[in-house]
């Protein structure tokens, strides 16, 4: 093999492992990106069950109170009810 050729060559070669290299280095960066996107993913799916979690929270605590609402204003009608019959029998007295 000619001294020229053999140089060509062995520059080729070396620039082929450094395509290489590159391509090693692109590919593991990919993969990082890709733990990193599925990392994000999974966060926010735990943002999403938490904020789920925080309306239906919010959703059970209204209508818990309108529940107690509607109970104490029930009882405070009935109070007044029986407070006005017992009015009304010490007036027939």
């Amino acid at each position: 093999m000619a001294p020229g050729k053999k140089a060509e060559l062995d520059a080729t070669l070396e620039n082929l492992r450094d395509e290489v290299n590159k391509i090693g280095v692109v590919e593991r960066s990919m993969e990082d990106l890709k733990e990193s996107v599925m990392e994000i993913r999974n966060r926010m799916s735990v943002m999403e069950r938490l904020e789920k979690r925080l309306d239906e929270t919010e959703e059970t605590r209204k209508r818990e109170f309108a529940s107690l609402f509607q109970a104490t204003r029930k009882k405070s009608s009935q109070q007044k009810t029986t407070t006005g019959e017992s009015d009304v029998a010490q007036e027939a007295t």
